[in-house]
């Protein structure tokens, strides 16, 4: 990270910006780069909530989620796995295109935008992220009909397992099928060994409900001025200052 760091300083620039910034490794490269923290600059913080997570299910529902809580996601799970023909299953190589194009149609489905744009924007780096281990998809279906898709991506070097998107099937709204995928997301999580659940940025209601604690990021920026830019900043301030004199008739 020093290196990095080093040769991030040896180039020309007159500021870096960071935005979202949660993970300790790059809060640790920004200051390396910025050299001391009268650099730094904070800008706008977000909150990124997220789950100290227990290494059983069970614990996690009794000691995270209040007994209503408990109960209406032990419902959504019982009630998407007693329709018809249920089953689920992680996205694998031979699956990804069709499953990734799935939860394209889910998400345009629900939130508009054109299917076309997201799928150039999306699936570069996704199916990048795949091939390298480091994204989990999975489905839940009801025969040959999809129900949800969620995933995210596992870090498990630290332990954390990042969150980072998922849809429902809007015509299985009435038995809550996004907290289900919730819970069956959290419950693989859990069986894997993670200790922590991000749910990414964002303070959005429905996030609370899965027993989060409140997290940061923040958006930070390393001001370095170069000669040039001095030069040029200087330059611009006295033509500013001769504009107004002339303006004002006082040459």
């Amino acid at each position: 990270m020093s290196t990095l760091a080093a040769y991030m300083r040896s180039l020309a620039w007159d500021q870096f910006r960071a935005f979202d910034v949660a993970d300790v490794r790059l809060r640790r490269l920004i200051e390396l780069v910025a050299d001391t923290p009268e650099h730094i600059e904070r800008g706008k913080v977000t909150s990124v909530p997220f789950i100290t997570l227990p290494d059983d299910w069970e614990v996690y529902l009794r000691e995270k989620l209040s007994a209503r809580r408990r109960q209406d996601l032990r419902h959504a799970m019982r009630a998407v796995a007693a329709l018809p023909s249920f089953r689920m299953a992680d996205v694998t190589e031979s699956t990804f295109e069709t499953d990734f194009a799935v939860l394209m149609r889910l998400r345009q489905a629900r939130w508009g935008g054109s299917l076309e744009r997201d799928q150039r924007l999306f699936y570069p780096l996704m199916r990048w992220m795949f091939e390298d281990g480091r994204l989990w998809l999975r489905a839940l279906w009801s025969g040959a009909e999809p129900i949800a898709i969620i995933g995210g991506f596992p870090d498990r070097a630290h332990g954390v397992f990042w969150y980072y998107w998922g849809s429902f099937n809007a015509a299985y709204a009435t038995i809550s099928p996004g907290k289900a995928s919730f819970g069956i997301a959290i419950q693989h999580v859990i069986e894997q060994g993670f200790q922590t659940f991000s749910m990414t940025y964002g303070d959005e209601a429905y996030k609370a409900t899965f027993g989060t604690k409140e997290g940061l990021c923040e958006d930070l920026v390393v001001d370095r001025p170069s000669l040039r830019s001095r030069i040029v900043g200087g330059a611009v301030a006295t033509g500013v200052r001769l504009k107004r004199a002339l303006a004002g008739g006082g040459m």
